[in-house]
């Protein structure tokens, strides 16, 4: 996939940014989806601002307006049932998107991503013990802290403590499946921006490039969303061989797919900042009931 399909996709857009009034952002979770589709907003100024839809009412509904708007679904919701979603890319709906734009990212950072936001669902709803936020936090600090603790010590002491198995979502592999669904679209549908280029600023010579100049505000209510600026942090969770050796039997094929080199460099320190800190700040908002 990757730099193969981006030169396979649809062309640049002639038109201006003010000639843009609907866009629809997809991707899997934890990819951002969040920041690079609100950046898309605060770029074009455009008024409306659709999260997550998740029912084909809702394009029916947007086909009877013209409002502008940008629209962010997550493949994850949409992937069992692919007839519904050719029907937004199609526009079968009559919704009138002026850009269809795939987002991927690294499946090994997604993966990362998903382990410290897991403690937002776990702690939203249900009222838990003190003891299970000092045990959850404690271990975030003790995988910054304790070099024999990595990657697949942390994944089994969530499993036994907690109940969470993350690998759940590596066997659903949604990235893989959306990449192999973006192979199958016409080149002419869609864009496709790669999150590491987002993130470092490297989209000069992206057709979509006017589309990414504004602020990467995404607002209060979502700024939980964004743990870190450095697209490549996740390399400082993989400490040991066994972490390593782990990461590429479980994630070889679909950094393959996506079009990521399977291997990589030491990654250094974990930043407290985007483990920890971040993981207390999930819980803190978890438990206040936002949603």
């Amino acid at each position: 996939m990757g730099e193969q399909l981006v030169g396979e996709c649809a062309t640049a857009i002639n038109n201006g940014p003010s000639d843009l009034k609907r866009i629809l952002v997809i991707g899997v979770a934890k990819t951002g989806t969040t920041v690079i589709s609100k950046t898309i907003q605060n770029t074009l100024q455009l008024g409306g601002y659709n999260l997550e839809p998740k029912t084909a009412a809702f394009f029916e509904e947007l086909a009877k307006n013209s409002h502008e708007t940008v629209v962010k679904i997550l493949y994850d919701h949409w992937m069992d049932r692919p007839r519904l979603l050719n029907s937004i890319i199609h526009n079968e709906f009559r919704t009138g998107f002026d850009v269809n734009l795939f987002i991927v990212r690294d499946p090994r950072a997604e993966f990362i991503s998903r382990l410290h936001y897991i403690a937002f669902p776990y702690f939203s709803g249900v009222v838990r013990p003190e003891k299970d936020v000092t045990d959850w936090t404690d271990l975030f600090e003790r995988l910054e802290t304790d070099p024999a603790f990595g990657l697949v010590s942390m994944l089994a002491a969530m499993r036994d403590r907690f109940g969470t198995d993350l690998t759940g979502d590596i066997r659903r592999a949604a990235s893989v499946r959306l990449a192999t669904y973006i192979r199958q679209l016409p080149p002419h549908l869609y864009h496709l921006i790669k999150y590491e280029d987002f993130m470092s600023g490297r989209t000069d010579d992206h057709p979509l490039a006017h589309m990414f100049s504004g602020s990467r505000n995404v607002g209060g209510e979502l700024s939980r969303t964004k743990r870190s600026d450095d697209p490549n942090d996740w390399k400082a969770y993989v400490k040991t061989s066994e972490d390593k050796a782990w990461l590429q039997r479980q994630l070889s094929s679909a950094c393959e797919v996506a079009g990521y080199e399977d291997s990589f460099d030491d990654g250094g320190m974990i930043n407290p900042d985007n483990c920890s800190v971040y993981v207390k700040r999930l819980i803190r908002e978890a438990r206040q009931g936002r949603r």
